[in-house]
């Protein structure tokens, strides 16, 4: 007879259930995303979108950042204005930032969305496989997500602080006076 725990690790994520903290937190990373993505100046191009993944986002580790095979594989879905197998609401989303902007690509649109579900895929796979329990029961807590955030958060801080500090010593600690 075939174990029973071999399909529960195995099975999609779409099988496991969000607690309500854990949807709404999720739900507040991904508002911040996307503004970042198309916040305070408005993309007009795909690779206007790729400038800021490489600039903006740095705060998001190179494991929820998606490969430039898979980058490569929205910019053509984006392209081809193929919103088809994405869940966030393309239009929606674009219609608010034409309203806001007035001037706004479909296909950018497009490409946004895409990007912005790959790192939140990437983003619950890393939560999936970080806590036991949503292996086990189905479920993801909001405590998996907040420690993913701080954990990779903390990763980036502390090389950064480091390299100020290291840059620090080479300017007069008196130049306020």
């Amino acid at each position: 007879m075939p174990s029973s725990g071999a399909a529960t690790t195995t099975s999609l994520p779409s099988s496991r259930r969000l607690e309500d903290e854990a949807r709404s937190f999720l739900a507040q990373r991904l508002v911040s995303l996307l503004s970042s993505m198309i916040l305070p100046n408005i993309p007009q191009t795909i690779s206007d979108v790729d400038a800021r993944l490489c600039g903006t986002l740095v705060e998001l580790p190179g494991r929820l950042l998606p490969s430039e095979t898979e980058l490569e594989s929205l910019r053509v879905m984006a392209e081809k204005n193929r919103k088809k197998g994405l869940h966030l609401p393309v239009d929606k989303i674009f219609s608010a930032v034409r309203e806001f902007s007035g001037r706004f690509n479909y296909s950018v649109c497009i490409y946004i969305a895409a990007v912005a579900e790959k790192i939140i895929m990437k983003w619950l796979d890393l939560a999936i496989r970080f806590e036991e329990k949503a292996q086990i029961e189905n479920v993801i807590r909001a405590s998996a997500f907040q420690n993913i955030f701080f954990i990779c958060r903390d990763r980036i801080k502390a090389p950064k602080e480091n390299a100020m500090r290291r840059i620090s010593q080479f300017f007069p600690q008196d130049y306020d006076r």
